[in-house]
């Protein structure tokens, strides 16, 4: 190509210095020597479009690439930004861990001051009654210890366990004591209650057990998330939000559909015409056929449980049942098939079963689970997420009403101490 571009220069360059050497009477020399130079200066802006011309689909090379790198990027920082949200919650977690354990540490200590205040009165003595109260790991003691863990921020909902179970062994040794070993514990007893309220009381604020409710926006994502998922199968009734809904067990169906074949009910006949006439005539074939386009309609099962928890939210519980209990069945289509000579089948419904009975099925390949291949699991850990949330949120209210009442029961049992 390039060759062929420089003849068609160098010969028009050579048709001009003839018209000039035959109107101005120039040298041939001079002649030949223009006819080089015009030559080389085609030569020389050809080469150059050419390096042009790659040098371009070079740039548009580095273009590519350079786009590639920034999407690359872009995954990168969406990827580290996911990661930098974990890491936050996990600092978080850590941050709180050390509160975590001596709450613990205080509920296992306050459960077995129950049981060792509860041996005491059954067939224990009265100094030991008075030791579970004012003794190593007694009722004091531990009211201490808790009232500082409330002041945490955010305090760990084990403290109000923790706090419930001094609240009870004090409440057995006023009940069960003998006058004597009361007035020898009472002003030990007073001070137990006194710091049990002052716990108590920090922890039925917003800051206490409500400030480890799950957060809003995420718990938010979470039900979108889960919304998402689930309008694909509608296993579940969108009424996450819902308090109102009662414990449930059904089953579930999933319509999906796939090709079965087709079955050919007629032809292909072939029918031919002469179109035009003389030397013009030529011959025109059309074709026809009758089909019946199969497809097979899968309704896979599901088991479905929810079941309401404190709070009135619902958990769930799903799971596939065994392929041999699913639905299955055969829809079929006729129609007719028409093309003219070798070009592309033109197809026109005839007829077909009742499209009711495909009404909300989608067409797509199904795996053990009578779902598309990871469907499922992806709908499960959608499902353990919000359950997880939901879990917390229902335990931390239960505890939270628990503690207002454990704390007008240990304004009740001061009073009673201090008359």
């Amino acid at each position: 190509m390039l060759l062929n571009r420089r003849i068609f220069l160098l010969g028009g360059a050579a048709t001009l210095a003839v018209r000039a050497n035959a109107a101005f009477a120039i040298e041939p020399l001079t002649v030949v020597a223009i006819v080089s130079a015009a030559a080389k200066v085609a030569s020389d802006t050809l080469n150059f479009a050419k390096r042009s011309g790659d040098f371009e689909l070079e740039l548009n090379a580095i273009h590519a690439k350079l786009d590639q790198v920034l999407r690359n990027q872009l995954a990168i920082l969406e990827a580290v930004s996911d990661l930098a949200v974990d890491v936050k919650r996990i600092l978080e977690k850590i941050n709180r861990l050390p509160s975590e354990v001596l709450a613990a540490q205080y509920l296992s200590d306050s459960a077995s001051l129950c049981s060792t205040v509860a041996d005491a009165l059954d067939h224990g003595t009265k100094a030991e009654v008075a030791t579970r109260v004012s003794g190593p790991n007694g009722a004091y003691e531990l009211s201490t210890k808790i009232a500082h863990g409330a002041s945490y921020s955010p305090p760990s909902p084990n403290i109000a366990l923790a706090a419930q179970n001094v609240l009870n062994a004090v409440e057995a040794i006023v009940k069960h004591s003998d006058r004597k070993t009361l007035k020898d514990t009472r002003a030990k007893l007073v001070d137990t209650t006194t710091y049990v309220r002052n716990a108590l009381e920090r922890m039925t604020t917003a800051s206490g057990i409500r400030a480890n409710m799950p957060n809003p926006g995420e718990f938010r994502r979470a039900i979108t998330g889960l919304r998402d998922k689930n309008r694909i199968q509608m296993l579940l009734a969108d009424a996450f939000d819902a308090t109102e809904l009662s414990n449930e067990e059904a089953v579930r169906s999933v319509c999906t559909l796939s090709p079965a074949g087709e079955q050919v009910r007629s032809g292909p006949s072939t029918k031919c015409k002469t179109v035009g006439r003389l030397e013009y005539a030529s011959e025109s074939c059309s074709s026809f056929m009758r089909v019946d386009v199969l497809t097979a309609v899968t309704r896979s099962k599901f088991f479905v449980r929810r079941k309401k928890i404190y709070g009135g939210k619902s958990l769930y519980e799903v799971g596939p049942i065994g392929s041999e209990q699913w639905e299955r069945a055969t829809w079929v289509k006729r129609v007719t098939r028409f093309r003219v000579e070798n070009d592309p089948w033109t197809e026109d419904p005839v007829s077909s079963d009742d499209p009711k009975k495909i009404a909300g099925c989608r067409p797509t390949t199904i795996d053990e689970t009578g779902l598309a291949p990871g469907e499922f699991s992806d709908f499960l850990n959608q499902v353990a997420l919000y359950d997880s949330y939901v879990a917390e949120e229902g335990r931390l209210l239960a505890i939270q009403d628990v503690a207002l009442a454990d704390l007008d029961r240990c304004k009740r049992l001061s009073s009673k101490l201090r008359v």
